[in-house]
């Protein structure tokens, strides 16, 4: 059933469609094969920036096997020569994110969010990134040359606690991991500011939807200080471990808008 789409059952992949004009609203995708069922997913969110707010979210699962989707008039023809993943591409940009999208597209259009307008990309770490995540996550939208920035760095902290009482038992999932609550601050630095974007480590934790791992996936910036930090989860899935994601949003203060490249897109 969809073997030929490689993307990993539970293992979801990310897009940022973009911002709004002025940074205050934007939307992103995640989607890929759902785990247990093995039909494909996709998932578009619209959040207020300013207040790190979902406005909407809708989603589509793809009800139909192999044998019924190439019947289907959908763009994805079955060619032997054609490369599995361009396959795979055509499926995801063609047909199943634009389907997706439809029902927020009037949102989207009110919003003036435009794919493509991401502002700056700063900060990249693929699931293959082994990267310590407790250390922190260094960056500067003020880049001049190599080695050489304009304006003042930021480093994003994020701690992961254990909970000791989650009300699930591990064995049931399969897990010998601790469910873990997210603590991620951002710092500009040498200087005494910090500002808490996510503290649940006092909050009650679903026993039904509990993480175990949160890393940082990406950093986007927009001008006038809006700052996208996107947060790969790690939960419990139907055979194993699934992968999904979380943007936290807010607006780095103090920020002068000197610092930021204009950026259009």
């Amino acid at each position: 059933m969809f073997n030929y789409v490689p993307v990993p059952a539970g293992l979801a992949l990310f897009e940022l469609v973009g911002f709004s004009p002025g940074g205050r609203f934007l939307a992103w995708e995640q989607y890929g094969i759902q785990d247990g069922s093995g039909f494909p997913f996709c998932e578009i969110s619209v959040m207020d920036v300013a207040s790190c707010s979902v406005l909407a979210r809708h989603s589509e699962l793809y009800r139909f096997d192999e044998q019924e989707f190439f019947s289907m008039d959908v763009p994805v023809e079955w060619d032997a020569v054609l490369d599995t993943e361009e396959r795979e591409q055509r499926f995801w940009e063609e047909y199943a994110r634009p389907l997706a999208r439809q029902e927020l597209q009037p949102l989207l259009d009110s919003l003036g969010i435009v794919e493509g307008n991401t502002g700056m990309h700063l900060v990249h770490h693929p699931a293959c990134d082994l990267t310590d995540m407790a250390a922190p996550v260094r960056f500067t939208p003020g880049l001049a040359g190599p080695g050489f920035h304009s304006g003042p760095v930021y480093e994003l902290l994020l701690e992961q606690p254990s909970v000791e009482d989650p009300g699930i038992a591990m064995w049931e999932h399969g897990f010998m991991a601790e469910p873990s609550c997210l603590l991620l601050a951002l710092s500009e630095q040498d200087s005494d500011s910090l500002v808490i974007l996510v503290d649940e480590t006092g909050g009650w934790v679903d026993p039904q939807r509990w993480a175990y791992d949160f890393s940082i996936r990406d950093v986007f910036v927009y001008r006038d200080g809006w700052i996208a930090v996107v947060l790969r989860i790690s939960v419990p899935g139907f055979e194993g471990p699934d992968i999904e994601y979380r943007v936290v949003t807010a607006r780095i203060p103090d920020m002068s808008p000197g610092y930021w490249y204009s950026s259009t897109g």
